[in-house]
């Protein structure tokens, strides 16, 4: 499962945050001040915060296997397939979180698939607001969220072409209100290499995500949350080098 990858990546940034500060490319670690990410010192201990590798989504009491293998996406209970991502999706990375505060696991989707405009631009006087946002393959990046309700997985919630697509994500709770926040590294269509050069956090205003903060940052497509001995939440990113 993608998720997976996390924990060894968390354990080796963290054991040698200290040595790689003074290496050509340093751990970088922010921490939410009510109105920004902003840099944190990285003194003491940090106890990796580990991603779920697995849920009961349907709540039977069996939690259900999660796949990703190769851009697709299953999930599986007692050896049958509950659920697989649609030909065409392009599944980058999947992570259990409650992104949506309803109280239920779901599963969100960091997908690539044909770009596609919104259905209101035939009736708009001046369509084509998000025509650039694909690479020079036809292909857009979104994110979706996808649970169990009503006896199936359903798609609960899936936002349009991104401007500015992801490298990675991360579901968590930033700011300590108990419920998650969208953590993520972006970068650009066609870029040359997966370098992301920001970073943004979102939250769930009940409709969609809401935009709370975003820093430029040019760093690896990986994440790691950590706690700090008083329980404080950084993110710890891997930055291109000093300069």
């Amino acid at each position: 499962m993608a998720s997976q990858a996390f924990r060894p990546q968390a354990l080796i940034l963290i054991s040698a945050a200290a040595a790689a500060l003074a290496g050509p490319a340093p751990i970088r670690s922010l921490k939410w001040t009510g109105t920004e990410l902003a840099p944190a010192p990285t003194q003491g201990a940090l106890e990796a915060m580990q991603v779920p590798d697995q849920s009961d989504l349907d709540r039977d009491g069996d939690p259900e296997q999660i796949l990703l293998d190769g851009g697709l996406l299953v999930v599986r209970s007692r050896g049958k397939t509950l659920w697989s991502s649609p030909t065409g999706w392009d599944v980058a990375q999947v992570q259990v979180s409650d992104l949506n505060h309803d109280g239920q696991p779901e599963l969100a989707l960091l997908v690539w698939r044909k770009y596609a405009p919104w259905p209101v631009d035939a009736y708009m006087a001046n369509p084509g607001r998000i025509r650039d946002f694909h690479d020079q393959d036809g292909l857009s990046c979104h994110f979706i969220l996808i649970g169990w309700r009503h006896g199936a997985f359903r798609e609960l919630w899936a936002g349009s072409a991104l401007a500015r697509p992801l490298l990675a994500f991360r579901a968590l709770d930033v700011n300590g209100d108990g419920r998650q926040e969208l953590l993520v590294l972006e970068s650009q269509y066609d870029a040359q290499q997966r370098i992301a050069d920001s970073v943004a956090l979102w939250e769930w205003n009940g409709f969609g995500f809401a935009l709370l903060t975003r820093t430029p940052q040019r760093v690896y497509p990986i994440i790691v949350a950590a706690r700090s001995p008083d329980g404080e939440v950084q993110i710890l990113l891997q930055t291109l080098s000093w300069r």
